[in-house]
């Protein structure tokens, strides 16, 4: 028998194993199981793979937490005291406090939206500066 026909049968060898199916279920306690038959009852079906598909690298399954308010308060701006509105400091109100303060909004407004962090933060600490 030639080589290539010996080679060209060993590589049909895989395929002909049959196709495999595996089932990613979710227990009632939040606990994954990866097997061939399909989920039992009280477990909850999230994936199904063919065999010849890539399955994705591991990642726990985590059981659903509830989402913390007083994180997303946070991230929204409302867990601060109603009534204030934005708060402010108090800076001086001395004429080189109102001097660097409209420097500082000429430079801004010169500078349009080509303004960089660097920019903003000289004006802001000359500002600083002169009102403390």
């Amino acid at each position: 028998m030639p080589i290539a026909v010996v080679l060209f049968l060993f590589l049909l060898l895989p395929a002909s194993a049959g196709a495999q199916t595996i089932y990613k279920c979710l227990a009632a306690d939040g606990v994954p199981h990866y097997q061939s038959q399909a989920c039992a009852q009280g477990m909850r079906l999230i994936q199904v793979w063919e065999s010849g598909t890539v399955m994705p690298a591991f990642s726990p399954v985590r059981a659903p937490r509830r989402p913390d308010p007083g994180y997303l308060s946070r991230l929204a701006g409302t867990d601060r005291p109603r009534g204030g509105g934005a708060h402010l400091i108090a800076l001086g109100g001395s004429s080189a406090c109102v001097s660097a303060r409209a420097k500082r909004e000429r430079a801004l407004e010169a500078a349009g939206m080509d303004r960089d962090y660097d920019l903003v933060r000289r004006l802001n600490d000359a500002v600083y500066d002169a009102c403390k």
